[in-house]
């Protein structure tokens, strides 16, 4: 595609799928882009109308011109910082594949270390009950369907103060076949549950909830600042006027024993355990992510004495 003669046609026409995908990397590790295998894998997924883990299978299949042509628009626009997943419309979390738009923010690996503390302490505390989650700032839906899908038995609230990522979160719970185990509500953070039909405090709450400091916003990567949705990211002065506002209300929305867990920024871990520490939580623990940054700050309501 970049091995063009004059008149603009290609030198070699046959463009095969592994041809095209070994340029697009190629293009994007020179221009740097985050992860430029995936986000070949991605756009060529979205051409192509095949799932991700077929397109390796179809690397020797040639591409049609209009699907070269879509191809390198796409490539151009991401090389401009334009994030592949909005792109594509896709992105993918926890083994699953998220539609994705500019109204919710990215699903990233960071926060597969709030899934899997979630995961660890609700198969710990698996009995008779379902355990009851609560997914608060919950945007694509990502966190709450990841939980579902691992623990069968748990019935999810999800909500966000966004419309329309509310929309999308149940679109996607759709999808994955889990809206009959997790339903999906608009408010800010604690307000719908006073709306639900069953008024039982849940096991564990989870929340990636905007913690980038007001003043950091405009340093943060093009592809973010420009693209990603301000409300999903703003987490005013310091960063945590929602962690705040979390751990005030969690306690009276927990059982005896439940837990809080809410990703945080890799620089807010001791700010974060001091915010646990005035507000009378047992078992503070914070979690590190792949990258060893602090990214997950957990702790328990007392259990009754």
């Amino acid at each position: 595609m970049s091995e063009m003669s004059r008149d603009g046609q290609p030198f070699d026409s046959v463009w095969t799928v592994g041809r095209v995908m070994a340029w697009c990397s190629s293009h994007f590790e020179k221009n740097k882009i985050d992860s430029p295998r995936l986000s070949s894998e991605l756009i060529l997924s979205h051409v192509l109308s095949l799932p991700r883990i077929r397109v390796y299978a179809e690397h020797k299949r040639e591409m049609t011109p209009e699907q070269l042509t879509r191809t390198r628009e796409l490539v151009k626009r991401a090389i401009a910082h334009e994030p592949i997943q909005y792109l594509t419309g896709c992105a993918p979390f926890f083994g699953m594949e998220f539609r994705v738009t500019p109204d919710v923010l990215i699903p990233r690996g960071d926060t597969e270390t709030l899934v899997e503390q979630a995961l660890q302490f609700l198969r710990g505390r698996l009995g008779t009950e379902p355990p009851r989650v609560l997914d608060l700032c919950t945007g694509s839906g990502c966190v709450a369907a990841a939980i579902a899908k691992q623990v069968k038995q748990a019935q999810v609230l999800a909500i966000d103060i966004s419309a329309a990522a509310v929309l999308i979160a149940r679109e996607n719970l759709k999808t994955f076949k889990l809206d009959d185990r997790v339903s999906v509500e608009i408010g800010d953070l604690f307000e719908p549950v006073s709306r639900q039909v069953d008024p039982r405090p849940f096991d564990l709450i989870a929340s990636n909830p905007p913690y980038i400091a007001t003043p950091q916003l405009e340093h943060l990567d093009k592809n973010v600042r420009d693209y990603e949705p301000r409300l999903a990211l703003d987490g005013g002065s310091d960063g945590h006027v929602l962690h705040r506002r979390i751990i005030a209300e969690a306690q009276a929305h927990l059982v005896p024993g439940g837990r809080l867990l809410m990703e945080i920024a890799f620089d807010q871990a001791e700010s974060a355990v001091a915010l646990f520490d005035s507000a009378k939580w047992e078992s503070i623990k914070l979690t590190n992510d792949l990258s060893r940054n602090p990214r997950v700050v957990g702790a328990s309501k007392a259990t009754a004495s």
